[in-house]
C-alpha cells in the first residue's frame, strides 16, 4: 500500500516540473516581459531572505 502512494508522487514531481518549464517557457515569458520577471523574482527573494533571518533570530 505504501509503496503504491510512493510511486504515485514520484511520477506526480516529475509531471509537475516538466509543466512548470512549460507553463514558464511558453506561456509566462511570452505574456510578461522578462525584466519584469526578473525584478518580481528579485522582490520574492529579498522578502524571502528577511523572512527566514527573521526567523532565525529567535
Amino acid at each position: 500500500m505504501t509503496g503504491a502512494v510512493v510511486g504515485r508522487l514520484s511520477g506526480i514531481g516529475p509531471a509537475g516540473g516538466i509543466a512548470g518549464t512549460m507553463l514558464t517557457g511558453f506561456v509566462l515569458i511570452s505574456v510578461v516581459p522578462v525584466s519584469v520577471i526578473l525584478i518580481a523574482l528579485g522582490v520574492v527573494l529579498l522578502v524571502a531572505s528577511v523572512l527566514v533571518d527573521a526567523s532565525m533570530r529567535d
